[in-house]
């Protein structure tokens, strides 16, 4: 694994489960936990001063929501100004639907491959509560997925996953990259 990496953490309006995700990352070993308050609004200020109980979490964010694409940059440039030592970056959804030991997976595969961005798939056959995912996820994606081999040639199983890795050279690229919310994923 990277010698010193992030976990960058968009989060919009995050149940009380991030607190706890926050404390399943920092048990396995991760050191490094940046979390972006995405607008989401006095009612959720409880969930982000108990992240900051985490010794290795910080918060950052601002008040008006901007969308994920935005909380991702913003939380890119953040890194790039504060954390020089940073090797790489990866990012993960704040619903707790990337598992600690995917995360560490994810900043294994960004060392042996530094020159890749790593995707993260997701189980489209079961839901992180183990009910089914819903028709239109699956359809979305699906179609999602289609579209990009026709235009590339390339199949991704997952266009959308928030489970992403890449070395933190490529920040000032990924800043770059046009989009606010949900169509910079893809």
């Amino acid at each position: 694994m990277p010698d010193k990496f992030s976990v960058l953490i968009p989060a919009y309006c995050p149940a009380d489960s991030l607190v706890s995700y926050v404390g399943e990352l920092y048990e396995k070993g991760i050191r490094d936990i940046l979390v972006v308050n995405d607008g989401s609004g006095r009612e959720y200020g409880k969930v982000f001063e108990k992240l900051k109980e985490c010794p290795v979490c910080e918060v950052i964010g601002y008040e008006e929501n901007r969308g994920k694409g935005a909380a991702l940059k913003f939380g890119f440039e953040h890194i790039m100004r504060t954390k020089p030592d940073c090797r790489a970056v990866i990012t993960a959804d704040c619903d707790g639907q990337h598992t600690p030991e995917d995360v560490m997976r994810t900043a294994e595969a960004v060392k042996e491959r530094p020159d890749d961005l790593i995707l993260g798939v997701r189980d489209f056959s079961v839901a992180a509560d183990g009910s089914k995912v819903p028709l239109r996820s699956r359809f979305g994606n699906m179609s999602s997925s289609a579209i990009f081999f026709l235009l590339f040639h390339r199949h991704l199983g997952d266009t959308q996953t928030g489970l992403r890795g890449f070395s933190a050279k490529f920040l000032p690229f990924m800043c770059e990259i046009p989009g606010s919310r949900y169509e910079y994923e893809i």
